[in-house]
């Protein structure tokens, strides 16, 4: 009630900035506070990254929720915030760092009273924080690379940073900014392209993306959004072995894994705990019923198809049947070229009786046999 009379008379003030906050960070907003005091389960560090007057602190802003400001105020260093984050398949707490950096920072003079004589340790008080000063790419797991698509000079900018960028722990998304003066581009989608393709990065290295925005009217945000929820970017979930021929991932997922006890199947304790996620989950864990291993070949099932089809598990494009099982016939339909074996194997694994399901091991064998068949018989190679 007092906030409102305060806005009716006018008589809010702007907020008062803590004396004891650091230069470049922020105090985080209240919804956030109460948000993370029930504990976090993943910190996500975005790094954003380009030449002068690209628009990084503008998207820094957008990504808090705040206005578009059109005046050109450069920032003399690196600016930390925690934005709100969410994903529709996990109810995990991420906390997600966004981080505007300054290549060079420059810091304001002191002005408090008349200098009379050098003071030696003012020029070490006065270091400003930038890339020069630390590692930004620590503990990074994103990175966007901004230039301005008017403007050749930003995109030299990329043109050397780019490879600069971790080889196996940062996706980049290349952005390329004021899509609304595409009148005046001098920077082409292929250009940006050819670039990305000549960086010849060896196997297993983190992707990077294009895409074009304006902060001007919140183009290309929606995309950004996507691309911070990939999972290679958000949670570090997926376990990785070096081999001789490169990097391998092995699929897991540790924070959604329990230990299933074997009980006998009629035991009342042999009901487990939900864990998982809806789109990928058996049915009869849906159903609350008794479960066992063969709740993973149904998950695995669901991820082949998400391969085969190219398409993403939500049952509004993965075709499902009623009783949450894998609507067959329709799925078949949405495939195109595709060994026949790998269909009947995926719709095997997705079936909703769980004796049904082939084990692990029959899963493997069968792996085996198409990757046999596909390879070529010696006798063509000479």
């Amino acid at each position: 009630m007092f906030s409102a009379l305060k806005k009716l008379v006018g008589s809010d003030q702007a907020p008062v900035r803590d004396k004891n906050i650091p230069a470049g960070l922020q105090s985080m907003n209240q919804a956030l506070q109460r948000r993370f005091a029930k504990g976090v389960q993943y910190n996500m560090k975005i790094v954003i990254r380009g030449d002068r007057n690209t628009g990084k602190t503008t998207l820094w802003h957008r990504l808090q929720g705040k206005k578009f400001i059109e005046e050109y105020i450069p920032t003399q260093e690196i600016q930390v915030t925690s934005i709100h984050w969410n994903y529709k398949t996990t109810d995990d707490i991420v906390k997600v760092e966004v981080w505007d950096v300054v290549d060079k920072g420059k810091c304001k003079k002191r002005g408090d009273g008349l200098k009379l004589e050098n003071d030696p340790q003012e020029a070490e008080s006065e270091l400003a924080l930038d890339a020069e000063f630390l590692d930004v790419y620590k503990n990074c797991n994103g990175v966007v690379m901004m230039f301005d698509i008017t403007k050749q000079w930003t995109f030299n900018y990329i043109l050397r940073e780019l490879p600069k960028v971790p080889t196996h722990t940062c996706p980049c998304v290349c952005w390329g900014n004021y899509r609304d003066m595409g009148e005046h581009r001098v920077i082409l989608p292929a250009d940006v392209r050819d670039l990305i393709d000549s960086l010849h990065r060896p196997p297993g290295s983190s992707y990077f993306r294009y895409a074009e925005s304006s902060m001007k009217n919140s183009f290309g945000l929606k995309y950004l959004h996507k691309f911070f929820n990939i999972p290679s970017c958000s949670c570090r979930n997926c376990l990785v072995r070096v081999t001789p021929q490169g990097h391998e991932a092995l699929v897991t997922d540790f924070g959604l894994a329990r230990e299933v006890v074997e009980l006998p199947v009629k035991d009342v304790e042999r009901k487990l705990s939900l864990v998982g996620s809806a789109f990928w989950m058996a049915p009869e864990m849906l159903r609350g019923e008794p479960y066992d291993r063969k709740v993973d070949v149904f998950s695995f099932g669901i991820v082949l198809c998400e391969i085969l089809g190219r398409i993403p598990a939500d049952p509004e494009v993965l075709p499902r049947t009623q009783d949450y099982g894998l609507d067959v016939a329709a799925f078949q339909g949405m495939i195109g070229e595709c060994p026949k074996q790998m269909i009947d194997l995926a719709a095997g694994c997705c079936r909703v009786e769980p004796f049904k399901r082939p084990s692990f091991s029959e899963v493997l064998d069968e792996l085996e046999d198409v990757a046999e068949s596909l390879e070529p018989s010696r006798d063509n190679q000479f």
